[in-house]
């Protein structure tokens, strides 16, 4: 029974069915020249955006369609207090199974936006 569940198992992953996630890269592009005083917090994701320590961030996701959502929130004296979501941006995308696709999110003073290659 073993080596029938192995076999089952190598069958699945051959086929595909063991990498049914994607990745998408997302890179934030911070031109804007009008900068929040206190600073900000970004938050990305896919289907929900969650705040990011960082420049860039790899995000995974089951393949198929979702939602890149990106936003900041500029800290309201200190970034402990965060003031609403502003320069909010989506963009939908397609992952597939094993793919790695990359974005780039572009703040500007005049807003946001998502550039998916």
């Amino acid at each position: 029974m073993t080596g029938a569940a192995a076999l089952a198992a190598l069958v699945l992953l051959a086929a595909g069915w063991g990498s049914a996630t994607g990745r998408v890269h997302v890179v934030l592009d911070d031109k804007m020249k009008a900068r929040p005083i206190e600073g900000y917090m970004w938050f990305v994701g896919l289907d929900r955006a969650r705040p990011v320590g960082v420049a860039s961030v790899t995000l995974r996701g089951a393949a198929g369609r979702h939602l890149l959502v990106s936003y900041i929130r500029t800290c309201d004296g200190n970034c402990s207090l965060l003031d609403p979501p502003s320069k909010r941006c989506s963009s939908v995308l397609r992952l597939g199974a094993g793919v790695v696709a990359t974005a780039t999110v572009r703040l500007r003073d005049s807003g946001c936006r998502i550039l998916v290659r």
